[in-house]
């Protein structure tokens, strides 16, 4: 077994589904915005992981506190002036966006849009809709930055938060058909000096019924995120807490064991885990525009914000890592899960990897193997819902009509979920 090679890390953020109204006044008392519970509409992050970290992208990297907005959207039509407090809001459709959306469709998602800082509580937001039949849609409205009153573009990049978990699931799952690892492996085996017992596995880690105690369960980790962590460290905290349940008998949702799958990656490869994911993944699949932060520190992207507040370095992304530590655009995501849901990325392991998953005794679970299970408008969606210091959105795959919706926005505190059924609704209407 190669050793764990120990490179300088930082990322940004944390992800995770607050479990109590206690941590999310903690979070909001020290600024940082933590996790809320996501349930609202939007599926909790837990059966759709939201994402607690301050700063799912926030970088007290100072190679990545930068207020750059990279623009490489194309040519922009069809603006429209709104407003949102004394902020001007344009709806920008990208005419480059790929095959003529459908002008009705198109018509009605202008119409939400217009209104969708609002509505969502964030200075800005990004929406892309892909759809082999409708075409592809692309737009933005709001600020980038509230601080620069920087317009937000369609193809900005944002912080993405627990949709890191589809990258790093995949990754863990090309490297069991290669051998590497294997999915029955014990955590224990591959990471030393902890005692989680034979259960404790890379599987019930990619499903969630590790029984690993949830980090950001524990508003404590606010404060300690303002300085960098080594990823093992980040387990140590959760260790001490003790086990939630046996692994098996219960699914939680925790950002700890996609940490620990970050170990076990860096591990099996002898690599940083961000240097796996680009060899194995990003470069292979052509995702110009998706980072894990911190390592990849270049990557301009959208400022974060909570409540409106500017928000971005409040906690260092080292405590969001392989768990939530990415940085992408609507474009390179749903490129993403279309090829996941289809399996041009996992092949034989696709159904797997949608779930959903089974506990011991045979109940299903809302989740597969880094991927929610989830209702948009009444249809059945996969994908993941993501949030982390300054930023909450969610992607999502209708796999019956091929259609992807992924939503993206610059405050933590943004309520998604309802906008997105009125998305989907729009585009799909409702379920036959």
């Amino acid at each position: 077994m190669k050793t764990h090679p120990r490179a300088a890390r930082s990322v940004l953020t944390s992800f995770t589904r607050p479990a109590s109204v206690a941590l999310a006044l903690a979070v909001g008392a020290c600024a940082a915005g933590c996790a809320q519970n996501e349930a609202r509409g939007e599926g909790s992050d837990d059966a759709g992981a939201a994402d607690l970290t301050p700063t799912d992208g926030e970088e007290t990297d100072p190679a990545n506190d930068t207020d750059e907005v990279v623009d490489d959207s194309g040519g922009l039509d069809a603006t429209v002036d709104g407003s949102i407090g004394d902020a001007v809001v344009e709806v920008d459709v990208d005419a480059d966006a790929g095959d003529p959306f459908d002008p009705a469709i198109r018509e009605r998602l202008d119409a939400l849009l217009m209104d969708a800082p609002d509505v969502v509580g964030a200075p800005g937001i990004t929406i892309r809709v892909s759809s082999p039949t409708l075409g592809n849609y692309a737009a933005a409205a709001g600020l980038a930055s509230t601080r620069d009153g920087t317009t937000m573009e369609p193809d900005d990049r944002l912080r993405v938060g627990s949709i890191t978990k589809t990258f790093t699931a995949a990754l863990t799952l090309l490297l069991i058909q290669d051998g590497l690892i294997g999915i029955d492996d014990t955590v224990d085996g591959w990471v030393p000096g902890f005692d989680f017992g034979d259960g404790v596995t890379v599987r019930t880690l990619l499903d969630h019924q590790s029984g690993i105690y949830n980090y950001t369960d524990d508003a404590a980790f606010v404060p300690l995120g303002a300085d960098p962590a080594d990823p093992i460290d980040v387990v140590r905290f959760a260790d001490s807490h003790g086990r939630v349940h046996p692994p098996g008998e219960a699914y939680s949702y925790t950002n700890t064991g996609y940490f620990l799958l970050g170990l076990i990656i860096e591990a099996a490869t002898g690599e940083r885990y961000d240097q796996a994911l680009r060899e194995r993944i990003l470069d292979p699949q052509g995702l110009a525009d998706s980072y894990s932060q911190p390592a990849e520190s270049d990557a301009a992207f959208v400022r974060g914000h909570t409540l409106g507040n500017e928000a971005t370095d409040l906690v260092h992304a080292s405590w969001a890592w392989s768990a939530g530590g990415m940085i992408s655009n609507g474009r390179d995501l749903c490129t993403w899960i279309d090829r996941v849901a289809t399996g041009e990325i996992v092949g034989d392991d696709t159904d797997a990897m949608l779930g959903p998953a089974l506990l011991a005794d045979g109940t299903p679970t809302p989740y597969g193997y880094g991927i929610q299970r989830m209702q948009r408008a009444g249809w059945a969606v996969v994908g993941h819902t993501g949030s982390t210091m300054g930023f909450r959105g969610e992607l999502f795959f209708e796999p019956t009509s091929h259609t992807c919706v992924a939503i993206l926005t610059n405050d933590f505190f943004a309520e998604v979920g309802g906008f997105s059924d009125s998305v989907w609704e729009a585009v799909l209407g409702a379920p036959r």
